[in-house]
């Protein structure tokens, strides 16, 4: 290489990470479990999801744990998709509290209860009561897979669940924040 010029260096170098990148595709297919369809359908819907959270600007430390939590899934190890997702979603539960001064005392009814106000879900609807259940879904899910249950072992569906909650959730704070600036900037 001290004798080549700077073109065959690169051109060596390039050479070498089309290899390393063709053995670690190799690899993934023998070390990755086989994903059903319906699986895979699931994971490239939300990798799609995670490219619009990522363009609306949510939150990289909430992106790149989304990012690691889909990697788990797809890995079949589900005890860790449950915990990366539930770790999303009391952040965001936790960055609301925050944000709007709440106490822990019926915590999740106060955050709906400041969403219909500020609009991110409508007050009187089908969609407002289907978030309202989901949240406090979410809410439970979450809790249960951080700390309140040790024999709390999910399945593929559960863990697919709480993914899924993950990232509605992290949807909803993107609103939030949008709504709340727009409250903001209008005073």
């Amino acid at each position: 290489i001290s004798s080549s010029n700077l073109e065959e260096v690169a051109v060596h170098l390039n050479s070498i990470l089309r290899e390393i990148i063709d053995a670690d595709s190799h690899l993934n297919l023998y070390l990755k479990p086989n994903l059903s369809q319906n699986e895979r359908n699931r994971i490239d819907g939300l990798r799609t999801e995670l490219e619009e959270l990522e363009a609306s600007g949510c939150d990289e430390r909430i992106t790149k744990n989304l990012n690691y939590s889909l990697e788990e899934v797809e890995s079949h190890h589900y005890l860790a998709t449950a915990f990366i997702s539930a770790r999303v979603i009391d952040h965001v539960i936790q960055l609301i509290k925050k944000e709007e001064k709440l106490g822990d005392e019926n915590l999740n009814e106060e955050i709906i209860k400041r969403f219909k106000e500020i609009g991110v879900i409508k007050k009187e609807d089908e969609y407002a009561m289907e978030t309202k259940k989901f949240f406090l879904d979410a809410s439970k899910s979450s809790r249960d897979a951080i700390s309140h249950k040790i024999d709390y072992f999910p399945n593929a569906s559960e863990s697919f669940s709480l993914l899924s909650y993950a990232f509605r959730i992290s949807n909803l704070l993107i609103k939030y924040e949008k709504l709340k600036n727009e409250t903001t900037n209008n005073k």
